[in-house]
Protein backbone atom coordinates (compact mmCIF):
# COMPACT_ATOMS: atom_id res chain seq x y z
CA UNK A 1 0.00 0.00 0.00
CA UNK A 2 1.08 3.60 -0.57
CA UNK A 3 -0.17 4.26 2.61
CA UNK A 4 -1.04 2.45 5.50
CA UNK A 5 -2.35 -1.19 5.63
CA UNK A 6 -4.43 -1.51 9.16
CA UNK A 7 -5.82 -5.63 9.68
CA UNK A 8 -8.44 -5.05 12.45
CA UNK A 9 -11.22 -7.32 13.59
CA UNK A 10 -11.24 -10.40 15.28
CA UNK A 11 -8.36 -11.86 14.18
CA UNK A 12 -6.31 -9.11 13.17
CA UNK A 13 -3.08 -11.25 12.66
CA UNK A 14 -0.36 -11.17 9.90
CA UNK A 15 1.30 -14.00 9.54
CA UNK A 16 4.17 -14.97 6.69
CA UNK A 17 4.74 -13.60 3.88
CA UNK A 18 5.61 -9.79 2.97
CA UNK A 19 4.08 -6.67 3.85
CA UNK A 20 5.18 -3.30 2.68
CA UNK A 21 3.28 0.13 3.41
CA UNK A 22 5.11 3.98 2.97
CA UNK A 23 3.33 4.84 5.97
CA UNK A 24 2.61 2.48 8.79
CA UNK A 25 0.94 -1.10 9.07
CA UNK A 26 -1.16 -1.82 12.18
CA UNK A 27 -2.25 -5.13 13.13
CA UNK A 28 -3.71 -7.23 16.44
CA UNK A 29 -0.57 -9.72 15.86
CA UNK A 30 2.64 -10.29 13.09
CA UNK A 31 4.38 -13.00 13.06
CA UNK A 32 4.14 -16.65 14.27
CA UNK A 33 4.83 -18.11 17.16
CA UNK A 34 5.62 -21.47 15.35
CA UNK A 35 8.41 -19.35 13.47
CA UNK A 36 6.37 -18.73 10.15
CA UNK A 37 8.31 -15.63 8.11
CA UNK A 38 7.04 -12.87 8.50
CA UNK A 39 8.59 -9.41 7.07
CA UNK A 40 7.21 -6.04 7.48
CA UNK A 41 8.22 -2.82 5.56
CA UNK A 42 7.16 0.65 5.79
CA UNK A 43 8.89 3.87 5.08
CA UNK A 44 9.32 3.91 1.74
CA UNK A 45 6.80 3.73 -1.10
CA UNK A 46 6.38 0.13 -2.35
CA UNK A 47 6.10 1.48 -5.80
CA UNK A 48 9.37 3.31 -5.80
CA UNK A 49 11.25 0.72 -3.81
CA UNK A 50 9.97 -1.85 -6.62
CA UNK A 51 10.92 0.63 -9.64
CA UNK A 52 14.65 0.88 -7.78
CA UNK A 53 15.11 -3.22 -6.89
CA UNK A 54 14.54 -2.76 -10.95
CA UNK A 55 17.08 -0.52 -11.96
CA UNK A 56 19.50 -2.35 -9.89
CA UNK A 57 19.12 -5.66 -11.22
CA UNK A 58 19.15 -4.15 -15.08
CA UNK A 59 22.07 -2.85 -14.22
CA UNK A 60 23.58 -6.08 -12.75
CA UNK A 61 22.88 -7.61 -15.79
CA UNK A 62 24.28 -4.62 -18.65
CA UNK A 63 27.29 -4.60 -16.18
CA UNK A 64 27.08 -8.66 -16.53
CA UNK A 65 26.93 -8.34 -20.44
CA UNK A 66 29.58 -5.21 -20.47
CA UNK A 67 32.15 -7.29 -18.64
CA UNK A 68 31.65 -10.65 -21.12
CA UNK A 69 32.02 -8.36 -24.35
CA UNK A 70 35.23 -6.36 -23.43
CA UNK A 71 37.65 -9.20 -23.34
CA UNK A 72 36.86 -9.73 -26.74
CA UNK A 73 37.16 -6.23 -28.26
CA UNK A 74 40.25 -5.80 -26.48
CA UNK A 75 41.80 -9.09 -28.01
CA UNK A 76 40.55 -8.35 -31.40
CA UNK A 77 41.96 -4.73 -31.03
CA UNK A 78 45.48 -6.42 -29.71
CA UNK A 79 45.24 -8.69 -33.19
CA UNK A 80 45.24 -4.95 -34.87
CA UNK A 81 47.52 -3.48 -33.56
CA UNK A 82 50.08 -6.95 -34.14
CA UNK A 83 49.44 -6.14 -37.64
CA UNK A 84 47.01 -9.27 -37.92
CA UNK A 85 44.71 -9.28 -41.14
CA UNK A 86 41.42 -9.21 -40.04
CA UNK A 87 38.11 -10.10 -42.43
CA UNK A 88 35.93 -7.47 -43.27
CA UNK A 89 32.36 -9.02 -41.85
CA UNK A 90 34.38 -9.75 -38.17
CA UNK A 91 35.54 -6.01 -38.31
CA UNK A 92 31.98 -4.97 -39.16
CA UNK A 93 30.42 -7.26 -36.03
CA UNK A 94 33.22 -5.22 -33.49
CA UNK A 95 32.11 -1.97 -34.68
CA UNK A 96 28.48 -2.92 -33.80
CA UNK A 97 29.54 -4.77 -30.59
CA UNK A 98 31.32 -1.96 -29.69
CA UNK A 99 28.87 0.72 -30.29
CA UNK A 100 25.94 -1.65 -28.29
CA UNK A 101 28.80 -1.74 -25.06
CA UNK A 102 28.78 2.02 -25.65
CA UNK A 103 24.97 2.03 -25.66
CA UNK A 104 24.85 -0.38 -22.30
CA UNK A 105 27.37 1.73 -20.28
CA UNK A 106 25.16 5.45 -21.55
CA UNK A 107 21.89 2.75 -19.97
CA UNK A 108 23.70 1.96 -17.39
CA UNK A 109 24.40 5.72 -16.60
CA UNK A 110 21.02 6.65 -16.98
CA UNK A 111 20.02 4.29 -14.60
CA UNK A 112 22.32 5.09 -11.96
CA UNK A 113 20.70 9.09 -12.50
CA UNK A 114 17.71 7.51 -11.92
CA UNK A 115 18.46 5.71 -8.89
CA UNK A 116 19.99 8.86 -7.43
CA UNK A 117 16.76 10.42 -7.95
CA UNK A 118 14.82 7.94 -6.29
CA UNK A 119 17.02 7.64 -3.32
CA UNK A 120 16.52 11.19 -2.49
CA UNK A 121 13.01 10.14 -2.46
CA UNK A 122 13.62 7.73 0.41
CA UNK A 123 12.66 10.06 3.28
CA UNK A 124 15.17 9.02 6.04
CA UNK A 125 13.65 10.87 8.25
CA UNK A 126 10.06 9.09 8.05
CA UNK A 127 7.89 9.13 10.90
CA UNK A 128 6.54 5.47 9.63
CA UNK A 129 5.79 2.49 12.76
CA UNK A 130 4.65 -0.74 12.97
CA UNK A 131 1.79 -1.01 15.52
CA UNK A 132 1.21 -4.03 17.36
CA UNK A 133 -2.08 -4.19 19.31
CA UNK A 134 -1.59 -7.71 20.46
CA UNK A 135 1.54 -9.49 20.18
CA UNK A 136 4.71 -9.58 17.55
CA UNK A 137 6.54 -12.66 17.47
CA UNK A 138 10.46 -13.87 17.30
CA UNK A 139 11.26 -14.32 14.09
CA UNK A 140 9.59 -11.44 12.40
CA UNK A 141 11.63 -9.02 10.33
CA UNK A 142 10.63 -5.39 10.62
CA UNK A 143 11.83 -2.71 7.89
CA UNK A 144 11.54 0.78 8.25
CA UNK A 145 13.38 2.81 5.21
CA UNK A 146 16.45 1.00 4.98
CA UNK A 147 16.92 -0.19 9.04
CA UNK A 148 16.10 -3.73 10.23
CA UNK A 149 15.25 -5.75 13.30
CA UNK A 150 14.72 -9.30 13.45
CA UNK A 151 12.50 -9.67 16.65
CA UNK A 152 14.31 -11.90 18.94
CA UNK A 153 11.73 -12.07 21.60
CA UNK A 154 8.47 -11.86 21.60
CA UNK A 155 7.06 -8.33 22.10
CA UNK A 156 3.38 -7.04 23.55
CA UNK A 157 1.24 -4.26 22.97
CA UNK A 158 3.85 -1.81 21.17
CA UNK A 159 4.85 0.06 18.00
CA UNK A 160 8.51 0.11 16.23
CA UNK A 161 9.81 3.22 14.88
CA UNK A 162 12.90 4.00 13.52
CA UNK A 163 15.46 6.16 15.63
CA UNK A 164 18.78 6.82 15.07
CA UNK A 165 19.04 4.60 12.14
CA UNK A 166 17.80 2.00 14.16
CA UNK A 167 14.72 0.02 14.16
CA UNK A 168 13.76 0.46 18.05
CA UNK A 169 10.89 -0.89 20.20
CA UNK A 170 8.51 1.80 22.21
CA UNK A 171 5.63 1.60 24.59
CA UNK A 172 2.22 2.47 23.46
Amino acid sequence: ARDRIIVEGKKGFITGGSIRAGNSVEAKTIGSDMGIGTQIEVGVDPQLKARMLKLQKENEELNKNISRVEPVLAAVAQRLQKGEKIPPEQISKMKELSQSISDMKEKVQTNIYEMEQLSLMFDSDTQAQVIVTGDAYQGTRIEISEAVMTLKTDYHYCRFIKEAGDVKMVGM
